[in-house]
């Protein structure tokens, strides 16, 4: 897609198996379809040393309509070598807050953009997750996240705010300094057996 900087579609996620605490999990990307302006992969995510597909995760990306978005020649992003377990919870890390329950906010900060400047997908899927998890009154897990990006969040914070419906929870993520609909998700829980 470059030199257009590729912007994220939709995601959705899907759980066999729960992963447990201090798990190592690997994660197997393919693409699925290269086109001129949209791309779409698959992730497989394992326990290390397992052939047991833990979970299935598919992303489309489509190149960015804005020409100024365009990586400078020669960049390629750099994926990270795994450093083992994070020092503080991923949520903690980007600054994602439970405002209330039911609602979690996540600002446009450095280290959580993605190459346009806007919050990261990834960031705003967990917002999601986070408003979704915060109506949860027993312990489980999320079977399945579906979520579909609207606009960027370019001025921020992403506010999430998740309505339940049965197990699943139907969030709607605002990018507040714009007062625009950025996202739209869907959440399906199952409580730990």
């Amino acid at each position: 897609m470059g030199p257009q900087i590729p912007i994220t579609l939709d995601l959705q996620v899907d759980v066999i198996e729960p992963a447990g605490p201090g798990d190592v999990i690997s994660l197997e990307g393919t693409v699925l379809k290269r086109g001129r302006s949209v791309l779409v992969c698959e992730t497989l995510l394992r326990r290390v040393n397992s052939s047991a597909v833990l979970a299935i995760a598919h992303t489309t990306f489509m190149a960015s309509p804005d020409p100024r978005h365009v990586f400078p020649d020669g960049f390629r992003p750099r994926v990270p070598d795994p450093v083992g377990h994070l020092p503080v919870p991923f949520a903690e890390r980007v600054g994602c807050t439970v405002v209330e329950p039911g609602t979690a906010e996540v600002a446009r900060r450095t280290g959580g953009l993605n190459a346009a400047g806007a919050i990261q997908g990834g960031v705003i899927a967990l917002a999601a997750e986070e408003a979704a998890f915060s109506l949860a009154g027993d312990a489980g897990y999320h079977e399945s996240l579906g979520i579909r990006y609207l606009r960027p969040f370019s001025v921020g914070p992403a506010r999430a705010v998740a309505r339940p419906r049965g197990r699943v929870c139907q969030v709607r993520l605002h990018d507040i300094g714009t007062g625009k609909l950025g996202a739209v998700a869907t959440i399906r829980s199952r409580p730990l057996l």
